[in-house]
């Protein structure tokens, strides 16, 4: 929707912003899947099923998901809030529990959300423009792997955990001012009987 408003030099329409929702680039699941693929093939202990998905600090607005593709796209870009007190009800906090992933394989996620957009953008724009799109992706599949085998991705490892150890109360604090703001501009429906599973986590399938 960012993409196609931004093509057209239209607003960006979004009709819920304070909802919470796992964001995160193509590239780290599929990095993760192949992953997960080789160590099943080496070893049947691995055997399962996994939630891939961001980290918790990186589980953001969709309101902030929005102003960062504005900062990104550039070009004056804005976006509208369009709520409306009628609309079907959306879980207000969506996100993936991936700590078996985590656990097993030692795995977590390199791009936090900024460099996510920001490359989904940089993507974008190439396409739009006829760039050589399979030299991009190719640029950014190595950008990717050199972040993974960097010297540094245990000082990351060590700063999404110090970050994830805050997000779940931040996710709380935006949650309820949220729910503030939406009773201020007269589209509170946290009184509706759907609206008391707003937390909504995937759970891990577990084989018995």
């Amino acid at each position: 929707d960012c993409v196609r408003a931004a093509i057209n030099n239209e607003n960006i329409v979004v009709r819920n912003p304070y909802s919470i929702r796992p964001y995160q680039h193509v590239l780290e699941p599929l990095f993760a899947y192949l992953m997960i693929v080789q160590k099943q093939y080496e070893d049947d202990k691995y055997i399962g099923y996994y939630n891939i998905g961001p980290d918790n600090c990186n589980c953001i607005t969709t309101g902030k998901i929005t102003d960062l593709f504005c900062k990104y796209w550039g070009e004056k870009i804005e976006w509208e809030d369009k709520s409306q007190k009628d609309a079907p009800h959306e879980a207000t906090f969506l996100k993936l529990d991936c700590s078996k992933l985590k656990n097993k394989f030692k795995w977590t996620p390199i791009w936090n959300v900024e460099k996510a957009v920001e490359k989904t953008v940089e993507f974008s724009k190439a396409y739009i423009n006829g760039e050589d799109i399979n030299e991009l992706m190719e640029k950014q599949i190595k950008e990717l792997k050199e972040a993974l085998e960097g010297d540094d991705i245990e000082d990351i490892k060590a700063k999404q955990e110090a970050l994830n150890e805050t997000a779940m109360a931040l996710a709380t604090k935006v949650y309820e001012q949220a729910a503030k703001e939406r009773e201020a501009a007269g589209t509170d429906d946290t009184s509706s009987e759907s609206s008391k599973n707003d937390d909504v986590m995937d759970a891990e399938f577990e084989e018995k």
